[in-house]
């Protein structure tokens, strides 16, 4: 009993988590293996992903042969690997995905229900990210076309991956990943939220997402939202249902929280919420849209730049002008995330050379990484800094610099501790290697500006 225990204790991180899928039974399932295989297992197939994808070499083929060679103790060539490059491996990575997912670990400690978000069950943000993929990928993940000097459209087409991705910040979880192309814009995936969302629970959104269909069908459904304004909707008076001239309101009051319809068809009723920025913020505005649009600015878009603007359904004595603001910032969690998929994590690093069969076992492989460390052990993490108290807990662990840790230690958490000369078959041993990972995970100490971590301490 003694020696299985410490057996237990020497595993590694990823051995403790692929142990807990019935990985021989998918691998069946989805006819990946037929019979018990000689060399590539399974398990060690993902493993030697890791291992490959997130080491000092280029990612290659050669390379990852040569990792699940090391695990199963075995030369492999990347022959052998390549052929085992088909539909039936993908199937098989899909629904390893897809039980990881739904074994994610429910974390117990409260951080996140700060006293302005326990007025909802649920906080959802929601964003996409794209991924630039070789030419000959088109046909699978078209993307747009190119342009010539001179504007003209040439007939190549762009092959571009996007990977939707809806996060939950009270449970700190992600509730769904969607794999598709650059053509299936953000507003076309603006109801489906409705799968997941129920009443109570609170969805905040940038531009791309908005609809005032959607915000009716929230309403509808008593979902609450937080979205930026389009300005180019239409503005109309509740009692009248007038137009509303929003600069003469904004030059005669300076800041907005009213109650409007917007959208000519839909008529939504929503909360508007408008008060200006900082200066400089506001000339960096003017700045960049003047050179996307490669034109001067009218006079009322230069005014507008000047200023926030909001609609939600959430009313004034539930939350206010500011609490919106810093609610919505919250929102950039979601682009911290893919911040640190593609810097961090390297996610875009996919050889030019692949195939659709290749490239989904790189995007499932990455997304199981993803599960298993910024979310289940950086949630473990952090509730082990949050129990501590003094500068630990009220810094907050930077989701940055733990993704890089993990990264840079990857054979820590693939080949196991004794890697590093340590047992981890004690106490002590363990609560050092979670000590370096807090320590080296720390948000800096500043003052001129707020992270993550400090937003929640602010709302509360």
């Amino acid at each position: 009993m003694k020696a299985n225990s410490n057996r237990r204790d020497n595993e590694s991180f990823i051995d403790k988590k692929i142990s807990e899928i019935p990985i021989d039974k998918l691998s069946r399932e989805s006819n990946y293996c037929k019979r018990k295989p000689r060399k590539i297992l399974p398990a060690e197939l993902i493993k030697g992903f890791f291992l490959m994808a997130f080491g000092k070499e280029q990612n290659s083929f050669k390379n990852w042969a040569e990792k699940i060679g090391l695990l199963v103790h075995t030369t492999i060539t990347k022959q052998a690997l390549w052929k085992r490059m088909s539909c039936e491996q993908v199937q098989f990575l899909r629904k390893v995905f897809e039980v990881v997912f739904s074994q994610r670990a429910v974390k117990d400690w409260d951080i996140s229900k700060s006293e302005k978000l326990k007025q909802f069950q649920n906080v959802f943000i929601e964003d996409g990210t794209h991924i630039q993929l070789d030419e000959s990928m088109a046909r699978v993940y078209p993307g747009n076309k190119y342009w010539d000097r001179t504007n003209k459209r040439i007939g190549k087409t762009k092959a571009i991956m996007k990977i939707q991705a809806t996060y939950n910040i009270v449970t700190q979880q992600f509730i769904r990943f969607i794999i598709g192309s650059y053509r299936t814009n953000d507003q076309q995936y603006a109801a489906t939220i409705t799968q997941y969302a129920r009443p109570g629970d609170l969805v905040i959104r940038d531009l791309g997402y908005f609809s005032s269909k959607v915000f009716k069908l929230l309403l509808k459904e008593g979902i609450s939202f937080i979205s930026r304004l389009r300005m180019k909707v239409s503005l109309f008076s509740v009692k009248e249902e007038t137009p509303i001239d929003l600069a003469k309101m904004l030059r005669r009051r300076g800041i907005i929280d009213t109650d409007i319809l917007i959208s000519k068809d839909e008529k939504t009723p929503v909360r508007l919420i408008a008060f200006p920025v900082e200066e400089t913020i506001a000339v960096a505005r003017r700045r960049k849209a003047k050179k996307q649009k490669k034109t001067n600015l009218t006079k009322e878009q230069s005014f507008f730049m000047g200023f926030h603007f909001f609609v939600t359904d959430v009313p004034a004595d539930k939350i206010s002008i500011q609490d919106v603001e810093l609610l919505y910032r919250i929102r950039w969690r979601i682009e911290i995330i893919f911040k640190s998929w593609k810097s961090c994590m390297k996610i875009t690093d996919i050889q030019q050379d692949t195939n659709q069969y290749r490239l989904e076992s790189y995007i499932y492989c990455m997304l199981m990484f993803i599960i298993f460390f910024q979310v289940d052990l950086y949630n473990h993490l952090s509730e082990v800094a949050f129990k501590k108290s003094g500068v630990t807990q009220k810094r907050g662990l930077s989701l940055m610099k733990f993704t890089q840790y993990v990264v840079n230690n990857i054979v820590l958490f693939v080949l196991g501790y004794h890697c590093y000369k340590l047992t981890c078959s004690s106490k002590s041993d363990m609560e050092l290697i979670e000590k370096q990972m807090i320590l080296n995970s720390l948000y800096e100490s500043r003052s001129d500006r707020i992270n993550y971590h400090q937003y929640f301490l602010k709302l509360s």
